[in-house]
């Protein structure tokens, strides 16, 4: 079963570290603040789905918590709302891991 992420963004160090143990997750992410700008690029867009990279972690807090400094990359995947509202699910941690 996913880990459910549904507050805020989290730290790109915490995206590092679900995936590097492997821990499938669903977030939910605030676009006004962190760096998605990929994400906000693919909010905009119309592909169903994408790969993206948000920001690195900074270095003192991936060396503080001795996780990795390269930028995470996660699936995204769009859905359209019955009310029209699109959104957009992470709904998984590895970007080349299957969902089911």
């Amino acid at each position: 079963m996913p880990l459910l992420l549904d507050r805020g963004s989290p730290a790109a160090w915490l995206v590092n570290l679900l995936q590097e143990r492997n821990t499938r997750f669903i977030m939910r992410c605030d676009t006004r603040s962190g760096d998605w700008t990929a994400l906000r690029r693919f909010i905009h867009g119309s592909a169903p789905e994408a790969h993206i990279t948000r920001g690195a972690p900074q270095p003192p807090d991936a060396a503080d918590r001795q996780r990795s400094p390269q930028a995470p990359t996660v699936r995204v995947v769009r859905q359209i709302a019955p009310n029209g509202q699109t959104r957009v699910h992470r709904p998984t941690g590895r970007a080349t891991r299957p969902t089911h």
